[in-house]
């Protein structure tokens, strides 16, 4: 369930409704993918959001369990309106629109790229500055965009040196991701991830610099078909080196292009990892002792083939061969670069 609380709006703030039109965050799913339920509520919630940004509706809350929608603190003689709007939305099954609905802090901060935008209600503008300086001075240099407004009698979520700790905590590999829904008691971490130790370093490192009183709730989801593009191809080389890692690499028997059982079997989990990520280039650099040049050509290529057979999509798989004369090297292996 994605429930979000926020502050009626006066109508001295219209001017910097565009401002927030033009932060909706993107929709995420595309007719007929199946995805899973803390993913279809997030697609619907920023929907929904859209929807009634664009029309100028304020609202105070949003909640959204499945595709049935309930929006509260529609101002009176706007809720059948604020219905249509999100009844239009691709996906919702029923749309209920109250007017009276609980004010309460709330603040978003969605990731773009090498942007994040922060969206939310203040209660002046000095408060809205001085959240928006210390989430900048934490984000090693991100630019973050404004899209807080200001209302008289908002309270944010939580201190603002908490909301940049929190944020200066999260890891790498999932800081251009996952999205922030805060509420005064709750934390929602939602969006893909590479894999599900991915996903608990992120847990873990969120909980350790929060507060026992706020609760996490963990919204994210492995990244599916075409989402791994969004992490980059130094982040996907990470874990494509720790899968090899951890099955002792894409190994072959001593003079041999048939890979062992430990090999073929990474194999199988590298081909899983790939298969999310049609547009990601990958090398494949066989390897092989001093003097057997073919045999390293040999290797890549069992390796690519039976890649290509798993659902991995050749065109952007390539070879390189090298042979190595020091003793020491681990010369039976298939190494793999991506990007």
């Amino acid at each position: 369930m994605v429930h979000r609380q926020l502050p009626k709006v006066g109508r001295t703030q219209n001017w910097r409704w565009l401002a927030m039109l033009v932060l909706v965050p993107a929709v995420l799913s595309t007719a007929g993918m199946v995805w899973p339920g803390a993913a279809i509520e997030e697609t619907l919630t920023r929907r929904s959001e859209e929807a009634l940004t664009e029309a100028r509706i304020t609202w105070s809350g949003l909640e959204v369990r499945g595709r049935d929608v309930r929006v509260s603190g529609v101002p009176s003689g706007r809720r059948a309106e604020a219905r249509e709007r999100i009844e239009a939305v691709t996906g919702v099954r029923a749309v209920s629109a109250l007017a009276d609905g609980s004010a309460g802090g709330g603040l978003s901060i969605i990731p773009r790229g090498r942007q994040l935008a922060v969206s939310g209600i203040a209660p002046d503008e000095q408060s809205a500055r001085l959240l928006l300086d210390a989430i900048r001075e934490r984000r090693d240099g991100r630019e973050v965009v404004d899209a807080v407004l200001v209302a008289e009698g908002a309270t944010l979520p939580a201190d603002r040196a908490l909301i940049a700790e929190v944020l200066a905590a999260v890891p790498e590999r999932t800081a251009t991701t996952v999205s922030m829904y805060w509420w005064s008691d709750t934390l929602l971490l939602t969006g893909p991830v590479i894999d599900e130790q991915t996903a608990v370093d992120l847990r873990t490192a969120v909980r350790a610099v929060l507060p026992a009183e706020v609760l996490m709730e963990d919204r994210t989801w492995q990244a599916r078909l075409g989402e791994t593009a969004t992490f980059g191809a130094e982040a996907f080389q990470e874990t494509v080196s720790a899968t090899l890692a951890d099955g002792g690499g894409l190994r072959f028997a001593p003079g041999s292009a048939r890979l062992t059982a430990s090999g073929a079997e990474t194999l199988r989990q590298l081909a899983a990892l790939l298969r999310v990520a049609p547009g990601m280039p990958v090398t494949l650099h066989g390897r092989a002792a001093g003097g057997e040049a073919d045999l390293a050509g040999a290797r890549a290529e069992a390796v690519r083939a039976e890649l290509l057979d798993q659902g991995v999509s050749g065109s952007l798989v390539t070879m390189r061969s090298s042979v190595d004369a020091a003793d020491d090297s681990d010369v039976d292996v298939v190494d793999v670069q991506i990007g």
